[in-house]
C-alpha cells in the first residue's frame, strides 16, 4: 500500500510516499510486544512509564517492520532506532498520515483481534 504524505519532493515530482506491507506477520507482532517493555525496580514496580512514550515506541516498531520502500533520500531503516530517528524527521502533517494510517493495524496488534480461520460448528 503506497501513503501519499503531504510534503512535496525537492525535485516537484509530487509528494513524498511511503510504501507499506499489506499483510502482518507473526515478526510485525513480536516487535510491537517488545516495544512495550516497562522498565521494574527490584520489588516489581514501575521505574517510570510514559503512555504516549510507550505508543510512540510501538509505533516505530511497526513502522520499522513494514516500512519496504519511500521517497526519502535515505535508506528505509534496518533498525527500531533508525526508523524513529527518520520519522522524527517528518513535517508534522506527514507524521500524522503515516500514524493515521498505520494506526489500525497497531491497535489490531495490541488488542490481539486475530480473526479465527475455522467457522464455528454448526452441531
Amino acid at each position: 500500500m503506497r501513503i501519499e504524505l503531504v510534503t512535496e519532493q525537492p525535485d516537484g515530482s509530487g509528494p513524498h510516499w511511503i510504501d507499506v506491507r499489506d499483510r502482518i506477520k507473526g515478526g510485525d507482532i513480536f516487535a510491537v510486544h517488545e516495544a512495550s517493555e516497562v522498565p521494574l525496580d527490584a520489588d516489581g514496580r514501575t521505574t517510570a512509564i510514559s503512555y504516549q512514550k510507550l505508543d510512540d515506541d510501538q509505533f516505530a516498531a511497526l513502522a520499522q517492520r513494514v516500512i519496504t520502500a519511500w521517497s526519502f533520500p535515505v535508506p528505509v531503516p534496518a533498525s527500531v532506532a533508525a526508523a524513529k530517528s527518520v520519522i522524527s524527521d517528518l513535517e508534522e502533517d506527514d507524521y500524522w498520515k503515516l500514524y493515521t494510517e498505520l494506526k489500525p493495524t497497531l491497535d489490531k496488534i495490541k488488542a490481539g483481534a486475530a480473526a479465527d480461520p475455522k467457522p464455528p460448528p454448526t452441531n
